[in-house]
């Protein structure tokens, strides 16, 4: 499996969000260099005295890599995950290891640029419904192809739930906006609020591209005193026509659902004239 990555800028994380060593073309992985575009790691497995059972034993299944020398596919010293990458990861080399379907789910996405606009790499993983996941800042674009759309005040990009996260790169994308994001999750909030529960976030700026979130005109409040509701009603639009948004409260207007299913009735909640509160529905 090989990647080439067709805008200008060119990606150093590609395959497995690996680096790439443009000298030699190879990926490396702490203990191993691997060729993507012959699906091989180019030196062979140092751990197979390990798959060997000790004298006496005849509990195979604690052997690592999956049953040891028992489980021929890892009598293949140079094949990556076992040939099958859909369900087993080597995150160094070593191991191979079995991706967990059940509850988890892996995420690969770009990191929040700096505060410079400088691009911060990959972030990866694994993470649960209940743990929820991160806000993609390119709105749901391509892996390490998009443009940030989605900026975040320090200490607020954390795992929000899926609902929420899936309810905002789809208005954001939707609205064709940059926005930054100044509230998250707040822990000390009311058992009934939504930012407790991972279900809302807050928005205080909204500009035409990224550059501009910094601009004192992409404040909300700016945009509230000077009465220019364009962007914020165009936003809020967005966010209504998504099923799982729950409350869109703003200088607009103040809508909420009260049900899956259900329509957006005026809900009048005071205090949103500097920013957009976004709540998306509890799971099912």
């Amino acid at each position: 499996m090989q990647e080439k990555a067709t805008n200008a800028q060119s990606m150093p994380y590609k395959f497995t969000a690996k680096e790439l060593d443009p000298e030699t073309n190879l990926y490396y992985y702490g203990a191993r260099y691997y060729d993507a575009q012959l699906s091989r790691w180019v030196s062979a497995d140092k751990i197979l005295n390990d798959y060997l059972p000790g004298r006496g034993s005849n509990n195979n299944s604690k052997l690592p890599g999956m049953g040891g020398v028992f489980n021929a596919i890892n009598l293949n010293l140079y094949c990556y995950a076992a040939n099958n990458p859909l369900r087993f990861t080597d995150p160094d080399g070593n191991v191979t290891v079995k991706v967990p379907l059940s509850d988890k789910y892996f995420y690969f996405q770009q990191k929040p640029r700096d505060a410079k606009g400088n691009f911060q790499g990959f972030r990866w993983g694994f993470t649960t419904k209940k743990e929820g996941r991160y806000i993609d800042p390119t709105a749901g674009s391509i892996t390490g192809l998009g443009s940030q759309k989605i900026s975040f005040n320090r200490g607020k990009d954390q795992k929000v739930s899926f609902e929420t996260a899936d309810m905002v790169e789809s208005a954001v994308s939707k609205s064709g906006y940059c926005v930054n994001i100044n509230s998250t999750i707040r822990p000390n909030d009311p058992s009934w609020s939504r930012h407790r529960s991972k279900q809302a976030v807050d928005i205080n700026r909204i500009a035409d591209n990224f550059e501009d979130l910094s601009k004192e005109s992409s404040r909300v409040y700016k945009m509230y005193l000077s009465n220019n509701l364009d962007k914020i009603l165009n936003l809020q639009d967005a966010f209504k026509e998504d099923s799982n948004n729950r409350e869109n409260f703003g200088p607009s207007y103040h809508m909420k659902r009260f049900g899956y299913g259900q329509g957006h009735v005026p809900h009048y909640v005071g205090g949103h004239n500097d920013h957009l509160h976004e709540s998306a529905q509890s799971p099912q």
